[in-house]
């Protein structure tokens, strides 16, 4: 046996001519020449002891498998790059500057806070509108988004109804609207995600939002329970659109 050495990776004692530790797996580089040396040897000594037609052929035989393992290794040589390539760009440094997020949360939540606090929604929403436009902004940690949110999409169904008395409805819109209808819908089935006082102001949207869908769509039963079980599959956020056009389509061109 060799010398001892000591692991930098786990502090063990092993013998220094081991390609690795036996205890964590980390390479030695010189235990690994050794044995790659060793290995060497063992080669030469095996092709002294081959007779010159047995050279011959395996020369020939070589060269056949060269070419062969030549394409081999540029298909493995290609799929080397892809995966490096993608394990590379998965290692990126994260390049979030949280002191700048933190420094976003001090400034802005102290400000939703008070509006929500003191029941100003319209000023809520004039702040929320304003914080869009910004980047990397942490509104999406704020604790009453869900909130926010909801309220955002009972207004969009109040525009909308009070568009289509003043000009009327695109197709897009009366997607849009029937999409809304929907979300709103699903508030009730996440009714467990506001606090009462929450609930309360968004009721009275909830409510003119299922007037007007009940009169509206007037949906088959076997319509509107695909749709709802769509609607809780997506956790109750909203239906596909897909499903929405083609259904707002046929509502169309029937006239109803």
């Amino acid at each position: 046996m060799g010398k001892k050495m000591i692991c930098t990776s786990c502090g063990a004692e092993f013998d220094e001519e081991l390609a690795g530790c036996p205890y964590c797996g980390s390479a030695n580089l010189k235990g690994e020449e050794n044995e790659y040396l060793k290995k060497l040897e063992g080669v030469r000594e095996d092709m002294e002891g081959l007779s010159d037609d047995s050279m011959d052929e395996l020369k020939a035989e070589m060269k056949k498998q060269g070419r062969r393992l030549g394409r081999l290794f540029l298909v493995m040589g290609i799929v080397v790059l892809v995966i490096v390539g993608i394990f590379l760009l998965s290692k990126r440094p994260d390049k979030t500057d949280y002191r700048d997020i933190y420094a976003w949360k001090q400034e802005y939540f102290p400000k939703l806070d008070a509006l929500y606090e003191a029941g100003k929604t319209d000023e809520l929403l004039l702040l929320y509108d304003e914080i869009l436009t910004q980047e990397n902004s942490a509104i999406y940690d704020w604790s009453h988004i869900n909130f926010l949110s909801a309220l955002i999409a009972c207004r969009s169904v109040d525009e909308y109804l009070a568009l289509e008395a003043s000009e009327g409805l695109n197709d897009f819109f009366m997607t849009d609207l029937f999409q809304q209808q929907w979300r709103l819908k699903g508030i009730f089935l996440r009714k467990s995600e506001f606090t009462e006082t929450e609930f309360e102001l968004l009721l009275p949207y909830l409510e003119r939002s299922e007037a007007d869908f009940a009169v509206r769509w007037q949906m088959s039963a076997e319509d509107y329970e695909r749709f709802e079980k769509a609607l809780k599959e997506n956790y109750a956020q909203s239906v596909p659109w897909n499903m929405s056009s083609e259904y707002v389509k046929k509502y169309l061109k029937e006239g109803k």
